[in-house]
């Protein structure tokens, strides 16, 4: 999806603003209960926005995100109220919404068709156009990640995420391995050389359950030449290169190459796995990369909390 800048963003809130607030006032059915639209009274009161977003790792992001959606409103002339959930919470609160017909006037989500076929998502197709034209168009990806198959225009498209495999190269180094890693078998013969899981250290931290799971396992499936549908946008799930991509993507998981946590983590748990040193490698977003630039502090508490949680469970034991 096209990456956009506050000045896109606020575009998108004042101009887009009716479209959300009719989006909040229509549930899909009269059972449906009511709804949670924003009053326009008379006597030239504000309007009431609420907006739904997800917290990302870092702090300053999530500041960055509530200090434009405000600013939108300012220049727009509502009152919106930002409310911000976890990327393990966010998706409960959305279906809970669409069960309720309790709904937000905007959220950022990663399942407009959910919101499409519940009733609740608008044809906004013209302020995707007029988004588009005023911030030098769209990337291809954009335009069939954000419709319908029938041609809906049901989503503007907020960001897109660049995954980076990172790695510990002086981890690496002690093990024999130097960088840059140039092959698929390089990097799976690395992973066996720097694996310690009886030290509690492991190659590389893969989740299994939450939003990063989709990122990480996708690499690999396209690793083996898989894709998720094909041109005509037939689903392609179980061909042999998807089956295969999964397959080497958790038998890192069957041979201890990944932590047991990762089938518990929070969205979280791998930038946290890479923080505190327990792994030699990770695929995530930039975030890491700026949360490295506080490294001292942030690896510190880290270590500090997986310190103190192994030495509660070995006194709980002792006891």
């Amino acid at each position: 999806m096209a990456l956009r800048s506050r000045r896109a963003f606020l575009l998108t809130a004042t101009s887009g603003i009716g479209v959300a607030l009719l989006a909040a006032c229509s549930a899909p059915s009269p059972s449906a209960g009511p709804t949670s639209a924003p009053g326009s009274a008379s006597g030239g009161s504000r309007k009431q926005v609420t907006f739904w977003g997800r917290q990302q790792f870092l702090p300053e992001s999530n500041d960055y995100l509530t200090e434009s959606v405000k600013l939108a409103g300012q220049k727009g002339g509502f009152d919106v109220s930002v409310q911000l959930f976890t990327n393990d919470e966010h998706p409960q609160k959305e279906v809970v919404a669409m069960e309720s017909g309790v709904v937000p006037d905007i959220t950022y989500t990663y399942a407009p068709a959910l919101w499409d076929q519940n009733g609740y998502a608008l044809e906004i197709q013209s302020l995707y156009d007029e988004i588009g034209k005023s911030g030098g168009g769209w990337l291809d990806l954009a335009d069939g990640s954000s419709k319908t198959t029938a041609g809906k225009r049901i989503a503007v498209p907020m960001n897109t995420e660049p995954w980076f495999v990172h790695f510990r190269k002086d981890k690496f180094a002690e093990v024999g391995v130097s960088m840059p890693i140039k092959t698929w078998d390089e990097m799976m013969s690395a992973f066996q050389k720097v694996n310690k899981p009886d030290e509690g250290f492991y190659a590389f931290d893969g989740q299994m359950t939450e939003a990063d799971w989709v990122g990480n396992c996708l690499q690999f499936m396209w690793a083996f030449g898989g894709r998720l549908f094909d041109k005509e946008g037939t689903p392609t799930i179980n061909t042999p290169q998807n089956i295969a991509g999964v397959k080497a993507y958790t038998d890192l998981f069957k041979n201890k190459m990944m932590p047991a946590s990762v089938v518990s983590q929070k969205a979280s748990g791998n930038n946290e796995a890479w923080l505190s040193g327990q792994v030699a490698g990770v695929s995530n977003p930039g975030s890491i990369v700026l949360a490295m630039r506080k490294a001292p502090l942030l690896i510190l508490y880290f270590v500090a909390q997986r310190h103190i949680v192994a030495g509660l469970s070995a006194g709980a034991i002792k006891g």
